[in-house]
């Protein structure tokens, strides 16, 4: 416990209570770390999201507050100290780690990350308790760079987190409503779970219904969700209800008890995941879906949510009157706003970073957000994963092209010497072909073929040969997954 607080509770609290108090503060990490220091950890390689996402924690913090960054970068780590303390940041508050040094550091402690994805930073915070330069903090607040604070942030991290949970997070998502003829994306507050969000960890294998034959919508194979179920045991070690009925949720401003995640592996963890989904093919490797399929996977049963007026999601996609129409009247009783989605809020050239210097600039930002929507509905059809990734129209059918004019015959020089010993040829004989592969029959491949579902796409399976999921996806004889990869098609063992 903080010192005032248990000065406090020792005049006030019976000695049980107290007890119970202290025992409750110290396994939350409620002791500050390195001197009672706000500790943040920053993972971006954008040098304008992160001046604004640490001064805007300058501006609204009180005097007594003191903040400590820890940023993982891959851009010259001089470059981004020099940027901040120009600005105005506290040389003493800047921590700055280099992406490369600290994937080496994990590998050196025997932790060899799995990166399968667009860009490491996106998944190094799940590896964040096992980092050497890390190892004396208790908690940090994990902060994306498309953050915007706008109250001291002491209270978020001084938040208890449950026993049993393994981080505090946003759940905030919206979804499609529509009412006297008007529509717009309404807010809720922990409401959606993972089966209503088949954007976010692209769980939407998980929620869609099982396939059945001839069917026309997005649909999962029946072997997908038992097998998800049986590897949440294996890994996680625990049977939370059906994931489908989890809570949704979202990174953004997320509070990591570090100490809990080291005594449960959570890193060991991850890097199974990692491998089960190399294995079967659940996200595509290097798409916005694994970034976040990932930990949903890994963290699923163990999100505890933050208060409603901890944070404001989705400010990159929903516009003001979307918020409006959603009871939001004053984004200032927030303490972060989180620009998720596709358009983040710019702040070049910007000097001043407080809440009201800034709210005009973020008004602006949200009344082209209906544009913003129409221009882009066929990229994007919805936030928070309602409809986010659409897929593509289906190809034209395949023509096959003309066959190539035979070569012209190759000349031949002939020698008398009867056995011909010494016959040239000016130019090689044909290759004899090579056998037919499942890329010579795209059909096998096409949009549907698996289980009639035109949203799929065929995934192949490493573990064809001892029959793996594929084997099972829709009942057919080929070996395939339906997802968001191109992968080709092999037979099935008899």
């Amino acid at each position: 416990m903080r010192g005032w607080l248990l000065a406090w509770a020792a005049l006030h609290l019976p000695a049980s209570a107290l007890a119970a108090a202290v025992a409750s503060s110290e396994y939350n990490a409620a002791v500050a770390d390195v001197v009672g220091k706000v500790n943040l950890v920053l993972l971006s390689d954008r040098m304008e999201a992160i001046e604004a996402t640490v001064r805007s924690a300058y501006a609204s913090k009180r005097y007594s507050s003191s903040l400590m960054w820890h940023i993982f970068t891959s851009l010259p780590a001089h470059a981004v100290k020099e940027t901040l303390v120009e600005a105005g940041v506290p040389a003493a508050d800047l921590h700055l780690i280099d992406m490369e040094g600290a994937v080496k550091s994990l590998i050196r402690r025997g932790v060899v990350p799995v990166w399968r994805h667009a860009h490491p930073l996106n998944l190094m915070r799940l590896y964040l308790a096992e980092l050497p330069v890390l190892q004396q903090l208790h908690r940090v607040l994990l902060v994306d760079d498309d953050v915007i604070f706008q109250r001291d942030l002491e209270a978020l991290y001084y938040e208890t987190v449950d026993r049993g949970k393994l981080l505090r997070a946003s759940c905030e998502m919206y979804s499609f409503a529509s009412k006297a003829g008007v529509t717009w994306l309404n807010l809720s507050y922990a409401t959606k779970s993972y089966g209503d969000t088949h954007f976010i960890g692209s769980i939407g294998p998980t929620a869609y219904p099982v396939c059945e034959t001839g069917s026309d919508d997005p649909c999962a194979p029946k072997a997908l969700e038992p097998l998800l179920t049986s590897l949440q045991a294996s890994i996680n070690g625990n049977t939370p209800r059906t994931l489908r009925d989890e809570v949704a949720w979202n990174f953004g401003v997320a509070l990591l008890p570090l100490d809990r995640w080291r005594e449960q592996r959570v890193a060991l963890r991850a890097t199974r995941w990692f491998e089960a989904n190399s294995r079967h093919r659940l996200f595509a490797p290097d798409s916005v879906a694994s970034g976040l399929g990932i930990p949903y996977l890994l963290f699923a049963g163990a999100v505890e949510c933050w208060p409603e007026e901890a944070l404001l999601d989705g400010l990159g996609y929903v516009s003001r009157e979307d918020l409006l129409l959603s009871g939001v009247q004053d984004l200032k009783q927030y303490t972060a706003l989180h620009f998720a989605g596709p358009a983040k809020l710019g702040t070049q050239g910007l000097t001043d970073y407080s809440p009201a210097a800034m709210e005009p600039l973020i008004l602006q930002h949200l009344s082209l957000a209906v544009a913003r929507r129409q221009l882009d509905v066929d990229a994007y059809g919805g936030y928070g994963g309602i409809y986010y990734y659409l897929p593509p129209p289906t190809p034209p059918p395949l023509t096959p092209p003309p066959p190539p004019p035979p070569p012209p015959p190759s000349p031949i020089i002939l020698n008398p010497d009867p056995d011909l010993s010494d016959l040239t040829l000016a130019s090689p004989p044909p290759a004899s072909p090579p056998p037919p592969t499942p890329l010579d029959y795209p059909e096998l491949c096409e949009p549907g073929s698996c289980t009639g579902n035109p949203f799929e796409t065929c995934f192949y399976d490493p573990n064809c040969a001892t029959g793996g999921l594929g084997c099972a996806a829709g009942g057919k004889p080929l070996c395939r997954f339906c997802g968001f990869g191109g992968y080709i098609d092999v037979q099935c063992p008899g």
